[in-house]
């Protein structure tokens, strides 16, 4: 029978090997980035976070998972928030799989409670959003939503992105005093740092319902490729003009 300290340093050994396959997905990950090397450092306790929340997990999937979080911080320091980092370690496999549905509608930092009709008929329906209100990645759900207003960025024309995995819609405007107007539930912070961490495709149809409903205000609409270049600057591509 193996001693208590015979246990303690298998337990030990056991977390050390997690990590360090976790940190080898971090590797790949950054191998074939183009990204210019950040001004800071990750800090010392967020690192000591990251290694013992890691090293519980066993699975492929969620060491992939951990090793993404790490490869995003070493990228932006400061970019996932040691809260996240908690909410992930009590995630099950069920929650991450609606989480995962979800994300296919999330645009801009938010889902547009406007296609309510469309949302539902793909099972994001108020039962749904409410699991996701309690568990901290949308807000607003009992409120039956909130309005987001956009407004020119700037004294030229209106133009604004709105970003869902890899795709975008480009609203744009010649009045720099035209404001877009819509009704959303918006991801929390920690919700748009988990799904930062996936690789999610979004639902097209969903996105033009989106895109018609906002050239119905006037505004000059095209459904876009999109490759994020930085933290704060991205780079749009095939074009596809969305009428009212």
């Amino acid at each position: 029978m193996r001693s208590a300290a015979a246990n303690v340093a298998v337990e030990q050994a056991r977390k050390e090997i997690n990590s360090a396959k976790a940190v080898l997905y971090a590797e790949e990950q950054l191998a074939g980035d183009s990204q210019k090397a950040p001004d800071r450092q990750v800090d010392e306790d967020w690192l000591y976070t990251w290694k013992e929340y890691a090293g519980r997990v066993a699975s492929e999937d969620l060491q992939r998972l951990w090793g993404s979080v790490l490869a995003g911080e070493i990228k932006s320091p400061g970019r996932y928030s040691i809260r996240t980092m908690e909410f992930l370690k009590t995630l099950s496999k069920a929650e991450a799989e609606v989480i995962s549905k979800l994300a296919r509608y999330a645009l801009g930092g938010q889902i547009v409670r406007s296609q309510k009709a469309y949302l539902e008929s793909n099972s994001i329906n108020f039962d749904l959003l409410l699991r996701m209100q309690e568990l901290g990645i949308v807000s607003g759900v009992e409120g039956m939503g909130l309005s987001t207003v956009y407004r020119a960025i700037g004294t030229g024309k209106f133009r604004q992105p709105l970003i869902s995995n890899g795709k975008a819609l480009i609203i744009e405007h010649d009045d720099p005093e035209k404001t877009l107007q819509l009704e959303v539930y918006p991801l929390t912070e920690v919700g748009k740092q988990v799904l930062e961490l996936g690789s999610f495709e979004s639902d097209i149809d969903y996105l033009k319902l989106v895109g018609k409903h906002i050239a119905a205000q006037g505004f000059k609409v095209q459904l876009c490729d999109w490759r994020q270049l930085s933290d704060t600057e991205g780079q749009y591509f095939n074009p596809v003009q969305i009428d009212a």
